[in-house]
């Protein structure tokens, strides 16, 4: 684990370094100067993120040239646009693959790197040290997270129109319907347990569980019954939306089990409390 310090890790440096020199690089007549701006925007989030985290909570070494990798991906695609980057009609070629698939390796990468980043955060700041909920969690956030991106670039290019379609006009007739999904089933069986987890003391592991259970059973079912079993959507929620429905019904069931059942002991209220405000301390005993 990379150790508290004085001074900026040398991987950030390193790092920054090359991001820089390949912004700089891909904003030299990018194919489509929006769509640079706009591929370029998570970059701008980032790095100072990183800065501004990096003597209070540094990252390992192997995470932050992930990060950096990424940021490569992303320069390569704002400055084609992600249909147009020679590598991929490279690999086209070499494959015969029926079109340009640069925009895959982006969408994987933009699932693998939050992926350890999630794992390296809930290991050293939560009481999930490892084990299947681990894994579970982030899954989930990363499921959560892509989704969202994706519905952002979707939005901004409806709002802009013609002009922003470069963007995510390829991205968005592959895997629209399959995020939509994804953001759904996170939504329904993870939203409220996590943020009530969060925020409510009184929310316990039987209320979570049912919230969880309850809200993937209904929100499936009610995908299987708009999709294919012929049922008219409710207030016009259709099966890309079927999150909403799942996430009401994981709200209903999380606070009623929780309400009949024991609430937390005071130790685990104060492990909350660990995790609302983090400390880079555990709360919990050895024993938990």
């Amino acid at each position: 684990m990379t150790k508290h310090g004085t001074k900026w890790p040398r991987t950030l440096i390193w790092i920054t370094l090359m991001v820089v020199a390949a912004v700089a690089w891909s904003g030299i007549a990018p194919y489509d100067r929006l769509t640079w701006y706009l591929e370029l925007f998570p970059i701008a989030i980032a790095l100072p993120v990183l800065y501004l985290t990096a003597r209070r909570f540094p990252l390992t070494p192997f995470l932050y040239w992930l990060i950096g990798f990424h940021c490569l991906i992303l320069t390569l695609g704002a400055h084609y646009t992600y249909a147009r980057v020679p590598l991929g009609f490279w690999v086209q070629d070499i494959f015969d693959f029926s079109r340009n698939n640069y925009d895959r390796l982006g969408h994987f990468v933009q699932g693998f790197v939050p992926a350890i980043a999630v794992r390296e955060i809930l290991k050293r700041e939560s009481p999930v040290r490892g084990g299947g909920w681990l894994a579970f969690l982030t899954v989930a956030t990363c499921l959560a997270i892509s989704a969202c991106y994706e519905f952002l670039e979707w939005w901004i290019a409806l709002a802009i129109g013609a002009a922003g379609s470069a963007v995510a006009a390829l991205r968005l007739t592959n895997i629209l319907g399959a995020v939509a999904w994804a953001f759904d089933f996170a939504m329904s069986g993870l939203f409220f347990p996590l943020v009530l987890g969060v925020w409510w003391k009184r929310a316990n592991r039987a209320g979570a569980i049912a919230g969880m259970a309850v809200g993937l059973a209904v929100g499936t079912w009610y995908l299987y019954a708009v999709k294919w079993g012929g049922m008219a959507p409710w207030y016009g929620i259709d099966d890309l939306r079927f999150g909403i429905i799942g996430a009401g019904a994981s709200l209903i069931a999380m606070v009623g089990v929780t309400l009949m059942t024991k609430e937390p002991d005071a130790e685990t209220q104060a492990m909350v409390d660990e995790i609302r405000i983090p400390k880079g301390e555990s709360v919990l005993g050895a024993t938990h």
